[in-house]
């Protein structure tokens, strides 16, 4: 027994502390990628996210589960429907954006979101994530959209009216391309 008294245990010897050390840096750059490409593409996506991609309407933009496109936009300052809408108030116009929604998933699949419009005025940007809700056919509800199934539709902003439609940008949900409308 006097013999184990001036042994170190297994855990404080120096092959075992490396072999901890090695084990934890490789699990640490495990987490960032398999590579150093990998690493490389989630440096640009970064940049991406900073810098959305601009497109322009009349272009598929591509979701997990929807293929989208505005197919054209305008300006209205009077009710968006025929009964229970109201005008757009002072100060204020709508911006009213025509959409085709297509679902490329296997099953059917329900928009949660109608999407962001972004403005900049004097150097500051806006967002606009606050939809209309129009009770009328032909305007984006929370429907379900079956498998390779293409909705056209409409959704409608109240937005500021010291805005054109040339200085809006659109973005659909859960997608990081901006449209920029004509």
């Amino acid at each position: 027994m006097s013999d184990d008294t001036g042994k170190k245990p297994f855990y404080k010897k120096w092959w075992f502390i490396l072999t901890v050390i090695v084990v934890v840096l490789a699990g640490i750059a495990g987490q960032d990628g398999d590579s150093p490409s990998s690493s490389a593409s989630s440096g640009s996506s970064a940049k991406t996210k900073s810098a959305p991609k601009i497109t322009e309407v009349g272009e598929w933009v591509e979701t997990r589960y929807f293929k989208q496109r505005v197919t054209g936009a305008f300006i209205s300052r009077g009710p968006l429907c025929e009964y229970a809408c109201e005008q757009a108030g002072s100060g204020s116009q709508f911006l009213v954006l025509n959409l085709e929604i297509e679902n490329t998933d296997t099953e059917g699949r329900m928009l949660t979101d109608d999407g962001t419009v972004f403005a900049v005025l004097d150097g500051k940007e806006y967002e606009f994530d606050a939809s209309e809700t129009v009770m009328e056919e032909g305007w984006l509800l929370l429907d379900t959209i079956n498998p390779l199934v293409i909705l056209t539709t409409k959704v409608a902003f109240k937005i500021s009216d010291r805005f054109t439609i040339s200085e809006l940008q659109y973005q659909f949900p859960r997608s990081s391309v901006k449209i920029q409308l004509q």
